[in-house]
Formats: structure tokens, sequence, C-alpha cells
């Protein structure tokens, strides 16, 4: 089975439907109540229906010794202290689990060990990942990720210009439309999602909240994210893109003299008719 996002939450007391991700190893998050579910089987349909929820799952049973700033993925020590980004080592100095902070109020913890997260605190109206870092309206720029690790490897990509990233995709409109008035508060606004559908999705969704003359999109090209980027050694290259970035556009709507171009170069197809009145 692979992972699958923008489904439906299986709990009735959510009623989302687009905030619910299934993945390979059975288990399921809601990024909208923030429920993991677990134990699935299949109905009569085929579709998965979850026997049993807990409002956090247990990740690593092990008890840390330290709490550190370690580097991983690329992302410095140094980016790591920044963002306040926390690994707990266990006893005989393996990492367990790193904790990425959404202001004071709530935390998102991930295993290093296995794929399972939780989230601690009221993460639904907390600030997102990096508000606390930087002042609304501090610099002109503003980049908006799809991912903590993502946001990190952009600050340090491109030298510390202002990030911030989401929750999920699927949680994406609704972290930007809590925070619109911090986002819009800077003159231009760089969307920086996964190069992957529920990315440009999310990204899609995004941009109508804000004017189409100050939102700017980061189209990746080799790599899915910012940190495949980052991992990669590709920091130029991703630099390149982000400075190429255009300002979005809907489909169908060119946005600059060079798409204009690019349609009048074409080769116009052979006409097969006349209408039998004046133009």
């Amino acid at each position: 089975m692979k992972d699958q996002s923008g489904l439906p939450c299986p709990s009735e007391e959510c009623g989302s439907s687009d905030a619910f991700t299934t993945y390979k190893d059975g288990h399921g998050y809601c990024f909208s109540c923030t429920k993991y579910f677990r134990n699935y089987s299949l109905d009569n349909n085929g579709e998965q229906v979850y026997n049993s929820t807990i409002d956090t799952p247990e990740v690593n049973t092990i008890e840390p010794k330290t709490y550190e700033h370690v580097p991983w993925r690329g992302v410095t020590k140094e980016t790591m202290d920044f963002f306040n980004v926390l690994t707990s080592i266990s006893d005989d100095g393996s990492p367990l689990k790193i904790a990425f902070p959404y202001g004071d109020e709530a935390m998102k913890v991930r295993s290093l060990t296995e794929k399972v997260f939780k989230c601690t605190g009221t993460i639904n109206t907390a600030p997102l990942f990096g508000m606390a870092n930087f002042t609304a309206g501090m610099s002109k720029s503003l980049t908006i990720t799809e991912g903590e690790l993502d946001a990190m490897s952009v600050f340090q990509m491109m030298g510390k210009y202002p990030v911030i990233s989401v929750r999920s995709a699927t949680s994406a409109f609704s972290d930007c439309k809590r925070h619109l008035k911090y986002i819009d508060s800077f003159d231009k606004i760089y969307v920086c999602f996964d190069n992957d559908e529920p990315g440009k999705k999310a990204a899609s969704e995004v941009v109508k909240l804000f004017g189409v003359n100050k939102v700017y999109h980061v189209k990746m090209g080799r790599f899915k994210d910012a940190n495949e980027y980052l991992t990669n050694g590709a920091m130029k290259e991703f630099k390149s893109v982000w400075w190429a970035a255009k300002k979005y556009m809907p489909k169908g709507i060119i946005s600059d003299y060079s798409e204009v171009g690019d349609i009048l170069a074409k080769k116009q197809k052979p006409t097969i008719g006349n209408f039998p009145f004046p133009s």
C-alpha cells in the first residue's frame, strides 16, 4: 500500500474531507483533528475502516537522556539551533526523535527510527513553524514550504531569509488562512511546496488567499522538495530556481513577455473554411 493524502477523516467528530493521510505501514493520521488511527480492516467495498484511534501515538518508548541540536539531512546544528529544533538522544547516544516547535503552544514530534509522529499542544491554533523567528513584515519576501525540514533547508540555502512551514499539504490552505494577516505583511510571498500532486494542489489553493501581484511560485526542477536539493548538494541550483520564480498565474493565463513570444512563434493551423459573413 502506498502513502495516500487528501482523504476524508474516518472520525465522524472531525468531518474533514481532505486532511487524512494513510501510510504504507497501515496507520493513518488526520492533520485536522490531530488523531492517529490504527488497526484497520477492509469493508465490503474494499475501503479501509479503522478499529481504534489514539490522540497521540507513542514515538519511541525509550526515555531520552539529553536533548540536543543535532545536524540531520543536511541541516546544520546552527540552523537547528536558530529554529530551536531539538533531537532527543538515548543513553547509548542514538538519536530517537526530533521535535519541531510551533510557537510556544505546540510541537510536532517525529520518530527517527520509524515513520511515526505526533502533535502535542494546541497545534490547530498555534503559530506556524518558523513564525516565532521572524517579525511580521520584517523583510520584503517570505517563503512558505510544505514541511519543517524544507523550511530550514530554504533558510540555510538562501542566506537566512524569512521562511515558515505549513503543517502539511492537506492543511496548507487552512493554515495560511488562519495566519493571513502575518503572511500578507510581506511584499512578496514565495510558495515553495513539493513537486507532487498534493503539493501542486495545495499551492493552487493557497495562492487564492493573496493578491496575484505578490505571490510567486517556486517550481522545483530535478528534486521533489527543498531538502532534497540540500542533501544532494544542489544549493546553487535551488537558488537559481528560487530567484527564477514567477508570479503565480491561473492555468491558461500568461505572465511575461517570453511566454507571449512563445505563443506568437507557434505555427498557426491551416484554415479549413471561411465564415459566410463579414468579420
